[in-house]
């Protein structure tokens, strides 16, 4: 088995060096993503590449006039037809399936959005220029107020019921279409393992749950989980008893045949890491006990609740084939004590993937 003490630490230092070097998420075909990332505390509204501006040249001395006048003119009949995105004060949007070339985002950030409806008022304007280069990198894009270009009044009739709220943005499955997929697992409130494994200075230990330090606190002690799998994307929806804290990690140790003395790979969730959402790494035993480690989906992280999309392209042929039969997991969470360098990890249940429902 690939064992935590070699490749937890190694997976923050991995993920830490992919922020900084921009790698990508890898491409579908010839479209890539690109994050927005709102550093406001008010939330900021915007159309993609709208056809009202199409050929629009942002050098030009009178683009912040017709962008003005675009938004104008926005009406309730215009928003049936213009697909609009909401990104709250301080989080973060997946724009996926983005083709080769250049995009915009033109919106504006709302001073008192209500629900139903937008109060009337002047709001500050803001338009991204999106270029997207085949092969590119990974790019986070900043979306800040300052400065300000232009105001205009706030659009008249504007429904937000028009608007797509993309918190949980890379999965784009929303919360209705989640409510239609069964739970795969599911744990009572007073669900206990019965052991967990200590790894520290004396080594990897298994213990019983009573001497735990950790059960149920950050994370560790999860409601329910979630997958679903469309095309070559595999969904997760996981939701825990407490909130969702940076210390904690989920595993799923992947058996190709479950006779095997040992798992043949790894998929780690870690959900955040620095203050930042964090990643989807899949471990793949090289035979010496030691994971090579490929990066293969992201994750969105609210208060209790975890999603997170894994890109099946990325990861070896018996593990993204179409039945998944015999194929199963150990699933688990772990705790980090960063000051002490502790890790507490909960063995919860095992799962055979061949049950993941599928949408063809």
């Amino acid at each position: 088995m690939i064992v935590r003490k070699s490749f937890c630490n190694l997976f923050c230092m991995f993920l830490l060096v992919f922020s900084a070097s921009g790698m990508g998420f890898g491409e579908t075909g010839d479209t890539y993503s690109v994050v927005l990332e709102n550093v406001e505390s008010k939330p900021f509204i915007f159309a993609l590449d709208p056809k009202g501006l199409a050929g629009a040249n942002p050098r030009t001395s009178y683009f912040y006039g017709k962008i003005g006048n675009f938004l104008k003119n926005l009406s309730e009949s215009d928003s049936g037809n213009l697909k609009l995105f909401i990104v709250k004060g301080g989080k973060s949007l997946q724009l996926d399936n983005l083709l080769v070339g250049e995009h915009l985002a033109v919106g504006y950030f709302d001073e008192n959005p209500e629900e139903g409806k937008l109060i009337n008022g002047e709001v500050p304007v803001r338009v991204i220029g999106i270029t997207v280069k085949r092969g590119m990198e990974r790019r986070v894009i900043r979306i800040e107020g300052e400065p300000v270009l232009l105001k205009i009044k706030r659009p008249e009739g504007l429904s937000l019921v028009s608007m797509e709220e993309m918190t949980s943005s890379m999965m784009k499955m929303g919360k209705d279409r989640w409510k239609d997929i069964p739970k795969l697992l599911s744990f009572s409130g007073n669900f206990l393992p019965l052991y967990f494994y200590r790894d520290d200075t004396s080594g990897y230990n298994k213990m019983h749950i009573s001497l735990s330090r950790f059960w149920n606190r950050g994370g560790t002690g999860i409601d329910y989980l979630k997958l679903f799998r469309k095309g070559d994307a595999l969904y997760i929806l996981l939701e825990s008893k407490e909130k969702i804290s940076e210390a904690v990690s989920y595993f799923f140790y992947i058996y190709e045949e479950r006779a095997d003395k040992s798992n043949s790979a790894t998929l780690e969730l870690k959900p955040l890491i620095g203050g930042k959402m964090g990643g989807i790494v899949l471990w793949l035993d090289e035979g010496n006990g030691a994971g090579k480690p490929l990066y293969v989906g992201d994750v969105t992280v609210e208060g209790k609740i975890l999603e997170g999309k894994v890109d099946l392209k990325k990861i070896p042929g018996w593990l993204s084939g179409s039945s998944f039969e015999g194929v199963s997991a150990d699933f688990s969470s772990c705790y980090y004590d960063s000051e002490v360098g502790t890790y507490e990890e909960f063995p919860l249940a095992t799962l055979y993937l061949k049950d993941i429902p599928v949408e063809f």
